[in-house]
């Protein structure tokens, strides 16, 4: 979860979480922005976000539904001001077109935590990402996405915990989703001022603030 600018690349490699290598994209214009920030507005990420569940599931998106996958997007990406990639989820591998970007992220928790380098997905569009997203939850996370569509913030991160999707502290993690979600559903996505990051690789520290804004909100 959460990752540094680093290097990127269209070629395939080791397979990360979850999925498969995928064939190499070889435009220019595609490779040329993979491991770069793409800042997407919290607005359109939500628009982003309904419209996947469309066309993946094949069902209008729930409002419930798609306040918790928000709040994993405002999460994982700072409310998208340190988006890398149009990468919604910090999804790890090659995208489904073999994009992807070699980034530093931290992974695990307490005395455990560690900075490593990963490869993660990067694709050519915002659209691009929140379908792979909604796509790999529905595939390979199930459950997480049953407990979405109720609405239930709590237990999506539950059943995403229990498939190993990220390595952070599993109690903050669901405590910070369930407070964006909260807020998404009474305030909107555009109610709180997106997270302003200085300097490179911002990834990780938004989400650590994020973290910890979102469980003082939920804690208060």
């Amino acid at each position: 979860m959460g990752i540094d600018r680093v290097t990127s690349s269209g070629a395939p490699g080791a397979a990360g979480r979850p999925g498969s290598v995928q064939p190499r994209t070889t435009g220019a214009s595609f490779r040329s922005h993979l491991g770069r920030r793409t800042p997407l507005s919290p607005r359109d990420a939500a628009a982003e976000l309904a419209g996947a569940w469309q066309d993946v599931l094949g069902e209008p998106a729930p409002p419930g539904g798609v306040a918790v996958l928000w709040a994993q997007w405002a999460l994982e990406t700072g409310r998208g001001a340190s988006m890398v990639g149009h990468n919604f989820g910090g999804l790890k591998g090659h995208a489904p077109g073999g994009g992807s970007t070699v980034q530093w992220t931290h992974e695990g928790h307490g005395v455990g935590r560690r900075r490593i380098r990963d490869r993660f997905r990067a694709y050519d569009s915002a659209r691009a990402g929140a379908r792979d997203y909604v796509r790999t939850l529905a595939q390979h996370y199930p459950g997480a996405l049953a407990q979405a569509r109720r609405g239930n913030a709590a237990g999506f991160v539950d059943a995403l915990a229990r498939r190993h999707y990220f390595t952070a502290d599993p109690a903050v993690y669901r405590h910070a989703v369930q407070g964006l979600a909260h807020q998404y559903r009474t305030q909107g996505p555009d109610a709180v001022r997106p997270l302003t990051l200085d300097g490179p690789g911002p990834w990780v520290s938004g989400v650590l603030e994020e973290l910890q804004r979102a469980t003082a909100r939920h804690r208060g």
